[in-house]
Formats: structure tokens, sequence, C-alpha cells
């Protein structure tokens, strides 16, 4: 149960490490080695995550699937997110003929592991706190544990310092065909880079594709940014925001880099 009760309170790990660390805990606890058992687990995380496509598309991979295949279905699963960033990986090997700097926001594992892996073309990575919960600091650490030359700023600050980057590298939540979903303070950062024009990609896995979702933002704890304001003024807390797809200039995935062309 401990390592359940850590996913459902994760609030800055990103989709992709939320989705394997779900894959180990059903892999790893016996428990949950029966589909009813194991769909319940994942309904419940779903229920928790509504802005993570993954979790719909783990529960539709294990609606069918008896008890003697589940096993094997899982470890196809984890493979899967090997392989998927394996070939997002090598669809990114054009941009780096020369040393990048690189803004991402918040933290999103696949950027991690393509930045480890392209460090020695990595000449900065420029990222901003990601508040309330500060997974920009989290993935800074990280990223300069590695290895790589890090900056972090203010939220407020980062588009602004859009200037100094080539790339904007950025994960999501779940990719739609006219929008796709990620940290608040996604969308402000994306206008400031085709205002500058910075090249701004979305590194997205097979599992967060949906053709059409129903997102809607859910209000956070109001406490994380206003603990000693009156009950009477009226805050609001959104982790999560709707960016349209026309405001990234490439999608990649397992399939290439597509150019993201007008609105859709």
């Amino acid at each position: 149960m401990k390592l359940l009760h850590e996913i459902l309170n994760d609030q800055t790990s990103g989709a992709s490490a939320l989705y394997k660390k779900t894959l180990y805990l059903l892999q790893s606890e016996s428990k949950y080695r029966s589909p009813d058992k194991a769909l319940k687990v994942i309904y419940k995380i779903k229920t928790q995550f509504p802005e993570m496509a993954v979790f719909e598309y783990l529960f539709q991979s294990l609606n069918r699937v008896n008890k003697e295949d589940l096993t094997s279905r899982l470890r196809l699963l984890m493979l899967e997110c090997s392989t998927e960033l394996e070939f997002i990986n090598d669809n990114l090997k054009r941009l780096w003929r020369k040393k990048r700097r690189v803004i991402t926001f918040s933290n999103s594992s696949i950027v991690e592991h393509i930045l480890c892996k392209s460090q020695n073309k990595v000449e900065s990575v420029l990222l901003s706190q990601a508040s309330p919960r500060n997974e920009g600091i989290i993935l800074g650490k990280k990223l300069n544990k590695a290895g790589l030359k890090v900056e972090i700023c203010t939220d407020a600050a980062l588009a602004n310092l859009i200037r100094k980057s080539d790339y904007v590298f950025l994960g999501a939540d779940c990719v739609t065909r006219k929008y796709f979903v990620n940290k608040t303070g996604t969308y402000p950062l994306l206008l400031a880079a085709k205002a500058k024009g910075a090249k701004s990609f979305i590194l997205c896995e097979k599992f967060k594709f949906v053709p059409s979702y129903k997102f809607a933002p859910r209000p956070q704890k109001t406490s994380e940014i206003a603990k000693a304001l009156s009950e009477k003024l009226k805050v609001q807390n959104y982790y999560f925001e709707k960016i349209p797809l026309f405001l990234v200039d490439y999608l990649v995935s397992r399939s290439g880099m597509k150019k993201i062309t007008g609105r859709q």
C-alpha cells in the first residue's frame, strides 16, 4: 500500500513517471495480479489524475486481459515505455548539429531523459521553479546532478528569458488533435517562443495520444498560494491548463517530427 499511497499523493511527477510507477506497482504487488484488482487500482489512480490520459490508456490496455496474460501484458507495456523514449531520442538527433540552449518547464521525465542523453550537445538548460509545487527545481537538481549546466528563474521571468534559448522542450499530460494539457504556465511560455523565434517541441509517447479528451481544469488547495489571506478573497490555484496545439512548432513521437502548421 505504501507505493500506491505515494502515487496517489504525488503532485510533482509528470504523467510518464507516474505511469511507470503504476506499472511497477502492478508488477511488484501480488495482491494486484488479477485483472479485476488491477483495474480497480488503475481506476482509482485515473480518478486522482484525470488530466493524464496515460491511465485511460492503461485501463483500456488491461480491460480484457485474462489472469494468465496479465503479467506478460504488463511486461510489454513497461518495454513499450523504453522503446518510445528511444524512438523519440532518434527523431531528435538532427537537432543537435551544434550545441543548443534549451528551455523547459515543470518536471517532465521524457524531457529529462532526452536532455541527459544529449548532454554533450546541450549548452545550457533554463527552467523556472514551476510554483506552487516547485517541480522545476526538482527537475533542475536532477539535470544538474547529471552534469548539465542549469539555470533556474521565477515563473514570471521565464517568458522574457526565452531570448536565451534555441529550443523549448515540453512534455504533456495528454495530446489531442487540437490541444494538449500541461502544467499551468505553458501557454504564456509558448506565446513568448512564437514572439521571439525559439522553436518549440512537444515530446510525446504513444500512450498520451487521445483523439478527443474531456479536460476540465480542477482547482487545487488555495492554501498553497494564500495561507494568510482573508477567506473573503477569492483565490484560484490550477495545476493544469489546455493549450492550443498550433502554438507548438513540432510534435515529436515514435512516428517522427511532425511540423504543426496553423490552427487545427
